[in-house]
């Protein structure tokens, strides 16, 4: 058997084809996977930034519920406080009110008792003025 010199090269053209044309399939595979690839990527991609958006917005309402709490809280607790402050006043002003009408009743009748005193002193005085020439000269 004697190979000839056109044989090897037709083999070897013929084996070159279908090195190529794999070669060409293989590069195609790698082609659409890549495109698949990316198209995954891609759907990847938006899931994840849609992710992020909904828990960036969820986030957002319960923040936005959170401070609208607060802001209850602080405006009840306000208002209570003023509320009990003026009542507080009230009292207040009502006690200071009745010390003060106890403690002018109280000084007004101490007054008038030390004027009576004194008045009754005064007369004492009159009255019992001469009391030891009275006692001691016959």
């Amino acid at each position: 058997m004697e190979i000839n010199k056109e044989d090897i090269i037709s083999l070897i053209n013929v084996t070159k084809a279908d090195f190529r044309t794999r070669i060409d399939v293989v590069d195609e595979f790698s082609k659409n996977s890549l495109e698949k690839f990316d198209i995954n990527l891609k759907r990847v991609e938006i899931h994840a930034n849609e992710t992020v958006n909904k828990k960036e917005d969820d986030l957002r309402i319960v923040f936005e519920h959170s401070m609208e709490k607060m802001e209850r809280l602080l405006y009840t607790t306000k208002e209570e406080f003023i509320l009990e402050r003026k009542q507080m006043i009230e009292r207040n002003v009502k006690t200071f009110t009745e010390i003060k009408n106890t403690s002018m009743k109280f000084l007004s009748e101490y007054d008038i008792r030390i004027i009576e005193v004194e008045q009754s002193s005064v007369e004492l005085g009159k009255k019992y003025a001469n009391w030891s020439k009275i006692l001691i000269e016959p």
